[in-house]
């Protein structure tokens, strides 16, 4: 399904615990990250639309397009996904 290696890594000014992105049943993927305000938080990845959103007590925000930073990171998690027929 994925091919993804190393335990964090850097983008921007966030660091994504790599090694445990979540598959969602609706395609989505989602990990754990630390910004430099320190906060941990959940984001998580539509591939299919290259959008992104993060969990902000215990809610969703809307979907947008990736700043600056973490459009690296979505390319570089997009771009490593292995579809399997």
């Amino acid at each position: 399904m994925v091919k993804i290696k190393d335990q964090q890594r850097q983008f921007g000014d966030c660091q994504y615990d790599w090694s445990n992105w979540k598959l969602a049943a609706d395609g989505t993927r989602s990990t754990q990250r630390l910004c430099r305000h320190q906060i941990e938080e959940i984001v998580a990845v539509s591939c299919s639309v290259l959008k992104i959103t993060n969990n902000e007590d215990g809610q969703w925000l809307k979907w947008r397009n990736p700043r600056q930073g973490e459009d690296l990171m979505v390319a570089t998690l997009c771009s490593a996904l292995v579809v399997q027929p």
